[in-house]
């Protein structure tokens, strides 16, 4: 693989100087995460109560939101934020308070630097040396921040250790009913709910927990499998670009690896979303390879990780099958469900618990609204007549999602190109990104952390398509309004 080292470009010169100074701010930045804590005095973080001098600063007072802070928010973050105490030296002890603002405030600065330098560098030659570079540097200094924004990597686990080690079907127990007193419980989060995640992720969680481990221990297991994710699916992403814009590939490199999204919810919180993002990147590159029927394969594996990217796999198949010669179609479907139902049914036979298994993959949305757009549409309802009123719960609100994505899937069919040229083909792997995008923005529970994978896809559709890489990194941004919802 040839490493460029462009001097000058017509655009004027090289960016690496600037990309310097941007990456040693943003490792900056995550170093002050890694080396700042709560201050233990505030009453200690596994204690149910915190006291209220401890998050209810100054600042928060001046703006009149303490009556719209949680203090539950904060106490979990606090237990987070003490979780590394004993493995990474940490310098300065704050009150919650005081932390939760600085932690917040490094996000938003994070995202600021990473904004200009995309933008600086979106015309201009852009180092591959100094991208990767900073790529590992910032992911290794990701993994040494506890998961203070989520403690998701924690529901990974004690589903797994249900299954492992308490002889218990995920799918129908809750962690507060079978492990109650498991080491892990403190940093559980859902507590009363089956497992919401796909078989496949169920297996992977079941086998980093078969032996013994400290919380920190289990965190660090996960967050090293992000990481790991997180390199791969960068270079997966460098491929497909380089494939046919050699000249942009650093820059899709850099756009992705140096994203607060990636580094702060795929490995400080350690999502699953980074390695099912890796799965759909396979599928992608089996896409370029015109390997159509294996990439819904393996858009079917993605969605035993995590059932958010179902929608994409029943998509791609679809438009697959429409650009077949109608003499073959039949075969083709046959085959696409055969070889789909086999990889489904190998991986939910150790958990099978007939409809049961669906009811607790499907019971987000029964857990509260937090997408805006919902919030507001269940609040028309609710002023509509009685009957009416139906329209606005949460099993509703996805009926109307699926509704809106499927109108717009059959406007995007009527106009779809029929050209596999690999031109065609990077505007496929656009259109998956701006499904799920915009499945997302109607989705009545969705969570920042769900547009990594489209994020991903977008960018390896390539510089042809950067509208789509634009529309996802917008609704990203606008989609933290979830955190306060």
């Amino acid at each position: 693989m040839a490493v460029e080292h462009p001097r000058r470009s017509r655009h004027g010169p090289m960016t690496t100087p600037s990309i310097r100074v941007a990456l040693a701010t943003l490792l900056v930045t995550l170093l002050i995460l890694t080396s700042v804590t709560v201050r233990r005095r505030d009453g200690d973080p596994y204690d149910p109560t915190l006291s209220e001098s401890a998050w209810n600063i100054a600042p928060f007072q001046v703006v009149g939101a303490e009556g719209l802070i949680d203090p539950g928010a904060f106490r979990r973050m606090a237990v987070s934020a003490d979780l590394f105490h004993g493995i990474v030296p940490q310098h300065v002890a704050l009150r919650i308070g005081y932390y939760a603002m600085i932690a917040w405030g490094s996000v938003a600065l994070l995202w600021v630097i990473y904004l200009w330098v995309i933008w600086r560098a979106r015309t201009r030659p852009v180092g591959l040396r100094t991208v990767v570079g900073g790529a590992v540097a910032l992911s290794l200094l990701a993994l040494t921040i506890p998961p203070i924004f989520s403690t998701d990597s924690f529901g990974y686990a004690i589903y797994g250790r249900i299954a492992a080690d308490y002889g218990a079907n995920p799918y129908t127990t809750s962690p507060a009913s079978t492990a109650v007193g498991d080491p892990l419980m403190p940093y559980v989060y859902w507590r009363d709910l089956a497992s919401p995640y796909g078989p496949i992720w169920t297996l992977i969680s079941k086998g980093l927990v078969l032996d013994p481990a400290t919380p920190v221990e289990v965190a660090m297991r996960f967050k090293l499998l992000a990481l790991t994710a997180t390199l791969l699916n960068g270079w997966l992403i460098y491929a497909l670009v380089r494939r046919q814009w050699p000249d942009q590939a650093s820059w899709a490199y850099l756009a992705f690896a140096w994203n607060p999204l990636v580094l702060v919810e795929g490995i400080v919180a350690a999502h699953n979303d980074a390695v099912m993002l890796t799965v759909v990147l396979l599928a992608a590159h089996l896409v370029v390879r015109t390997r159509g029927e294996l990439s819904i394969v393996a858009l079917t594996v993605a969605g035993l990780v995590k059932v958010t990217i179902a929608p994409v796999a029943g998509i791609a198949a679809l438009r697959l099958l429409v650009r077949t010669p109608l003499a073959n179609r039949s075969a083709v479907a046959g085959r696409l469900i055969v070889s789909s139902a086999v990889v489904t049914l190998c991986a939910v036979a150790p958990f099978w618990c007939g409809a049961k298994l669906l009811g607790g993959l499907l019971s987000q949305p029964e857990n509260g609204v937090n997408n805006p757009i919902s919030i507001a549409f269940a609040g028309i309802a609710s002023n509509l007549p009685a009957r009416a009123h139906v329209l606005g719960t949460p099993m509703a609100l996805v009926a109307i999602a699926l509704v809106l994505l499927a109108a717009w899937e059959v406007r995007c069919l009527r106009r779809l190109d029929m050209d596999i040229g690999e031109r065609s083909i990077y505007g496929e792997l656009a259109h998956w990104a701006t499904s799920l995008s915009m499945l997302l923005l109607v989705f009545p529970r969705v969570y920042t952390w769900y547009f990594l994978v489209p994020l991903g896809l977008a960018i390896a559709a390539g510089p042809a398509h950067r509208g789509a890489f634009n529309v996802t990194l917008s609704l990203a941004l606008l989609s933290y309004v979830t955190y306060f919802q």
